[in-house]
């Protein structure tokens, strides 16, 4: 399992996306220009993201995020494997 709560393990690559800029400090609306998507559905990852990892505000989220971006930079995608990048520390 992921660190960052009970459900980090399920979380989309999207929720990561989002997790990341959240914790960056961006807006709903600056992070839907950033990813090519409207603030609304920002708003939904965001609603799905809290219930995964049980948190309820950006805030929580922001103490969550540093231990559960730095697992996700160690793990390999299969989309860098497959293109013969091997990971790196």
């Amino acid at each position: 399992m992921r660190p960052g709560g009970p459900g980090a393990d399920e979380l989309t690559g999207r929720e990561v996306e989002i997790i990341r800029l959240t914790a960056l400090r961006k807006s709903n609306k600056a992070i839907g220009q950033a990813l090519t998507i409207s603030p609304r559905t920002v708003t939904t990852h965001l609603s799905n993201i809290y219930r995964k990892l049980a948190v309820s505000s950006r805030s929580e989220l922001a103490d969550q995020a540093s231990g559960l971006l730095s697992a996700e930079r160690y793990q390999t995608s299969p989309i860098s494997f497959a293109a013969g990048n091997q990971p790196c520390d």
